[in-house]
């Protein structure tokens, strides 16, 4: 089907990796199983400094997507971080690939949760 005047934008509702580009530069590569709605909490993002008055989301002024199945988004998405080199991106920018990093995670120990705070009673 096609529709006079609108551009098909169906993958955006499929698993896959994301470049959110500010005036021409990659400034940030990501994952998601829905895009849109990944790419609509970075957009939202930007509001918030009027709240707490610190700079907060990703300022980007174009998206790009490639649809990617759920099974390979970190593989995908640690390549493009790689090829790319975003300025945003703190994790696997030159860090460990996907299986390294998982497999770091699991041989670090856990903390134990910390006790919950008593409460104080008044009397």
């Amino acid at each position: 089907m096609r529709l006079e005047g609108f551009v098909d934008v169906s993958a955006m509702l499929q698993s896959g990796i994301y470049a959110l580009v500010r005036k021409g530069e990659v400034v940030y590569v990501g994952q998601s199983k829905v895009m849109v709605a990944r790419v609509y909490n970075h957009r939202l993002a930007w509001g918030k400094r009027k709240l707490t008055g610190k700079a907060r989301g990703i300022v980007f002024d174009s998206v790009w997507m490639m649809p990617v199945h759920v099974d390979r988004l970190d593989e995908v998405e640690y390549d493009m971080i790689q090829r790319y080199r975003p300025r945003l991106n703190k994790i696997w920018n030159g860090g460990p690939p996907p299986e390294i990093a998982a497999l770091i995670g699991h041989l670090i120990p856990t903390m134990p949760a910390a006790p919950e705070p008593r409460i104080r009673r008044r009397l």
